[in-house]
């Protein structure tokens, strides 16, 4: 950018190392007020040439569309599609993690399948207090819904999962 002396003299003046992210981040506001005439005067392409190969961690700014439809995302291996219930094919992020190899995206639990579980392991309702808010529509899921007779009770397939959650047998 041909400012390397201006901010060696900017970082004096300010007591700040530039070399250091927090400096850095403190005096943001002046650093960009000085490389904002830089950017302006050039094209995309010349930006490039120039910070390309360097250390600065740069790139345009594009919509998720480009991002989708540009071919950027093919073969990163941090992505795949998945079946989500309920959705369909999409694209979902594994973790960025790495120990013993990378472990992939699955799909989000059905809206309202953990309920039954936090509510009674974090506020300690029994499954039949559980039953009865489901039967009454204050929440939704797996019980919401449930009406056919199974050997726990009244409310089907749900309650066996709320039983176990709550401590108990279906």
């Amino acid at each position: 950018t041909g400012l390397a002396a201006t901010f060696a003299e900017l970082g004096r003046l300010l007591g700040a190392d530039f070399a250091e992210d927090g400096d850095r981040y403190a005096h943001r506001e002046v650093i960009a007020s000085l490389l904002a005439p830089w950017f302006a005067g050039r094209s995309v392409a010349q930006i490039a040439r120039d910070l390309d190969g360097t250390s600065v961690l740069w790139s345009r700014y594009g919509t998720f569309a480009e991002l989708v439809t540009g071919g950027g995302l093919a073969g990163n291996s941090l992505l795949s599609e998945i079946d989500q219930p309920g959705v369909g094919r999409i694209l979902a992020a594994a973790s960025p993690l790495e120990q013993d190899g990378r472990i992939g995206p699955s799909p989000a639990s059905r809206l309202g399948a953990d309920t039954p579980g936090v509510l009674a392991g974090l506020l300690g309702l029994s499954a039949e207090d559980i039953r009865t808010l489901a039967q009454r529509g204050v929440i939704g899921g797996p019980l919401a819904g449930d009406t056919a007779p199974d050997a726990g009770g009244a409310g089907g397939a749900g309650d066996a999962d709320a039983a176990r959650a709550a401590g108990g047998t279906p």
